[in-house]
């Protein structure tokens, strides 16, 4: 490794464990002193290395994480907006209906109530529907997967905070030069979190590649998925809402067609970038293994 790359994979490794205390504190004060304490460094500095390497301020990192998570407890818990409000870190309800509106387009509580009445529709008990009962809330299509092999790393606990590993991973593929702005993203996820408990969760962050670097290094795992038929849904929204397309794909549209799901993970590939992707325009497409 030469001193340029040495010197690089120094600073990404401190910068993962900025990542990393964001993701375990976001209740708290995430100043740009503090941050800079995470990874020993200067916050004069810190400013600039994390905006080289991350492609964005600290402060947009922050923000687009607390407002994240925000998100999936508006959609999964009743918790009352103050209480949200603290525990992503906002002083107060007017600070955070401020920059939740400003990102979401919409107000916490009308961002509440659209996510929640789409996830009951789905979520309702399983029926046979006849073909005029189904609303087309999503528009599902049998494709032909080719087979892929992706890189990437582990994540485990909350689906929810993937986006942990995906900001990792965005770094450290910078810096073995893996990243073209053709690359694509996929989420691999190994378990049912309606069944599993979510500490047991499994998951991977990844990227497809034209050709695996050799060697492989080795902060990554090699994933591969075969070439087959898949069910394919694109949704456009907000990760937090991600639930409500499963559970119509896997509740409402496999039971309903003539289709069984392979034992194969269900993979979503990411088609536009959250850093610079209002919430409501991101586009992911969700595939499932068919037999």
């Amino acid at each position: 490794m030469t001193t340029k790359a040495s010197t690089l994979s120094h600073y990404i490794h401190r910068l993962n464990q900025v990542i990393d205390y964001i993701y375990n504190n976001i209740d708290s004060e995430l100043d740009v002193i503090t941050l800079a304490e995470q990874c020993h460094m200067s916050s004069y500095h810190f400013h600039r290395v994390y905006r080289s390497i991350a492609g964005e301020t600290i402060n947009v990192t922050v923000r687009r994480m607390r407002l994240q998570f925000a998100a999936g407890m508006l959609i999964r818990t009743q918790y009352p907006i103050a209480k949200v409000a603290k525990l992503t870190g906002y002083a107060s309800i007017e600070a955070f209906s401020r920059a939740f509106s400003q990102r979401y387009k919409q107000s916490p509580s009308q961002f509440r109530q659209q996510e929640q009445a789409k996830a009951r529709y789905c979520a309702a008990d399983f029926y046979i529907m006849n073909v005029e009962e189904d609303s087309n809330m999503f528009t599902v299509e049998i494709d032909n997967t080719e087979a892929m092999s992706l890189i990437g790393l582990d994540h485990s606990g909350d689906y929810m905070q993937i986006g942990q590993a995906f900001e990792k991973l965005n770094m450290l593929a910078q810096q073995h030069g893996l990243l073209s702005e053709n690359t694509r993203f996929f989420g691999i996820y190994f378990d049912d979190p309606q069944t599993i408990e979510t500490q047991q969760l499994r998951a991977l962050a990844t990227i497809l590649v034209p050709e695996l670097p050799t060697p492989l290094p080795p902060e990554f795992s090699i994933f591969s998925l075969p070439k087959g038929r898949t069910a394919t849904l694109l949704h456009q929204g907000d990760y937090a809402s991600l639930e409500t397309p499963y559970e119509y794909l896997f509740g409402q549209w496999l039971p309903n067609s003539h289709f069984e799901a392979a034992d194969i993970p269900v993979i979503e590939e990411y088609l536009n970038d959250v850093r610079d992707t209002q919430p409501c325009e991101l586009l992911t497409r969700i595939s499932c293994y068919l037999n």
